[in-house]
Parts: C-alpha cells; sequence; structure tokens
C-alpha cells in the first residue's frame, strides 16, 4: 500500500514557523462560541441532549489550508473529513451492542457547569459512562448520530492496541527494533528502535511539530511545498540527542503502524476494523484518513461516532 517512489523523498528544508504560532492560529475563537445550552433542571435531567447551533456547510467558502483551520470551516470539517479527505472505511460488525442508559440528576448550578466547560472547549460531542451506563450524552446540534467526527491524536491509542494484540499472538514482541517488522525503517531514525520505546514516545529521533501539517498539504502556509506523505516523512527523521531526542512525535506511532501493516499484510483500517472494532459491537463504521499515496495517518486520521468508540471521548 506504501508506494516505492515515497521512500526515495526527502523531507523539504522549509524553515517551518513555530508551533505557538501555528497553534495560535488553529485555536478556536472560545469568546465568539454560539453554543446555547438549555440548564432547566426542573424538567430535564443532565442525559438530555444539550444542544448548540446547527454545524451547516458554510456556503461559499473554499476549502484549503488556511480556510479549513479557521471559523466557520473549523467547526463542520471535523463533521465531514469522508467529503473533504480521502477516508478509508473501519467495518463494524453485523451484530451491535447496545448501550444501557442511567440518567443522573444534576442540581441546576452542576449542570450549568457542564454547560460551560462544553462551551469553552467548543465541544461538539460528549458521551459518560459510568459502571457500563451512559448517564450523559451531548451532540452538536443538526448532526445525526450516525456523522463520524475525527478523534485526531487519540487515534494513537487504536494503533497502539493493535500492535499491542499483535504481540499476544505472538507476531511482535515489545523488545525487538521496528526495523525487522518494516524493513524500510533500516537505515533510517528508526533503525533499532524497539516497538515499545516507539509506543512510549521514547524512540529518540527529531521531528519539527509542524512536519506533519506539511507531509499533509494541511499547513496554512503549504504553498508550493509538496504533501510528501507519511511514509516519505517517517522515514526522513533523523537521529537526535539531549532532552530535545524525546519530545513526543507522530512519525513514532506511524513507525509502529508501518509495523504492523508488514507483519499482517494488512492496511490499519482492516486491523482495527478485525482486531477491535467488530468484536466490541460498535454501533456505527468508523473512517481512518489516508494521505495522498492512499497511507493511513496512524497517529492521526481516525473518525467515529458517540456511540461508536470504546471509551469516553471529548471531541474537540
Amino acid at each position: 500500500m506504501h508506494k516505492s517512489s515515497a521512500g526515495s523523498q526527502v523531507l523539504p528544508t522549509t524553515t517551518h514557523p513555530k508551533t505557538s504560532d501555528l497553534v495560535s492560529r488553529l485555536s478556536y475563537s472560545n469568546s465568539k462560541s454560539r453554543m446555547k445550552v438549555s440548564a432547566n433542571q426542573s424538567t430535564q435531567p443532565a442525559l438530555a441532549q444539550t444542544r448548540s447551533s446547527a454545524a451547516e456547510y458554510p456556503v461559499g467558502q473554499e476549502i484549503n489550508p488556511k480556510t479549513r483551520w479557521v471559523r466557520p470551516l473549523s467547526r463542520w470539517i471535523p463533521f465531514h473529513y469522508r467529503e473533504t479527505l480521502t477516508t478509508a472505511k473501519i467495518r463494524r460488525a453485523d451484530k451491535t451492542s447496545v448501550l444501557d442508559y442511567a440518567p443522573q440528576h444534576l442540581h441546576e448550578d452542576q449542570l450549568g457547569k457542564v454547560a460551560q466547560l462544553l462551551k469553552r472547549g467548543d465541544t461538539d460531542g460528549l458521551l459518560v459512562m459510568h459502571n457500563g451506563k451512559v448517564v450523559h450524552e451531548y451532540l452538536l446540534e443538526g448532526v445525526p448520530t450516525w456523522r463520524t467526527h475525527g478523534i485526531n491524536s487519540a487515534s494513537k491509542v487504536f494503533t497502539g492496541c493493535v500492535a499491542a494484540i499483535l504481540a499476544d499472538q505472538g507476531k511482535l514482541s515489545w523488545d525487538k527494533p521496528l526495523h525487522q517488522y518494516a524493513l524500510q525503517l533500516k537505515g533510517t531514525g528508526y533503525e533499532g528502535v524497539t516497538i515499545q520505546a516507539a509506543l512510549d514516545m521514547q524512540s529518540g529521533v527529531v521531528l519539527d511539530p509542524m512536519a506533519e501539517f506539511f507531509a499533509l498539504g494541511q499547513h496554512p502556509d503549504q504553498g508550493s511545498e509538496p504533501a510528501i506523505g507519511v511514509t516519505a516523512l517517517t522515514l526522513s527523521v533523523k537521529k537526535g540527542e539531549g532532552k530535545a531526542a524525546y519530545a513526543p512525535g507522530c512519525t513514532d506511532t506511524d513507525a509502529v503502524g508501518m509495523a504492523c501493516e508488514q507483519v499482517t499484510g494488512k492496511t490499519m483500517p482492516e486491523l482495527i476494523s478485525e482486531l477491535i472494532w467488530a468484536p466490541m459491537g460498535a454501533k456505527e463504521d468508523a473512517d481512518m484518513t489516508v494521505d495522498h499515496f492512499c497511507t493511513p495517518i496512524y497517529n492521526g486520521g481516525m473518525c467515529a461516532t458517540l456511540q461508536g468508540k470504546p471509551s469516553c471521548t471529548f471531541c474537540h
């Protein structure tokens, strides 16, 4: 699935903006949030759907690296990766699990605090479970329950779980180097790095925090810089020195994902479906975004519905 040409590409030497600069430009304008919340305790238990304004398509807005990170597109796109990016399906099983509900009644001031938290974080969805039962559920008004939402770096959990299951099956070993499984990693910064070290984000490689945005063609200052993709980015990293070498890097998860695919002959979306999504009885199919070379975004490309995920997750 990985294009052979990707391995020969070299990471551009363009100087990337500081992380803080991009974060400030990608951050949401909380002060302008349009969320409206009901906190009428006398008629509405905490379980009831707390709603906000509908996430409708902003007519006339062109989707490009500069506009996708600012309102109104920044609120709309996470629900619409299927339409705006290339995605691979993570299939559910024919038989799904049914969640039990146990509404928890909160005082008006408690419900108000929850509403403030959701507003402050521009939260699109929230599902809380306690003792195996749903006690509170919220979804942005106008969004159907079947529509998936990007979960960003929470995707790393699924890649890690796939690796753990494969290790339990004897197909991977925690203390063996990644390049023994993904041969393309030999001669790169990941040569000699164990699966355990990569999952702990202790690989020792150095990666510009903005490099992934450029590699995927999603940086606001992309310009004519080519989108080299996940594989080329992962193969381009070098060993570092000192504390900087042990900062979390997205390519650590990518390298693990590549190893999982190599030992099984299956793609990451197929592995997540077979080992996690279908067995747990997810209610809806999930998605995983892929780059221009059809390589999965192992570290941040997964999309799911609230009731499709096996844990409670804040969706920003």
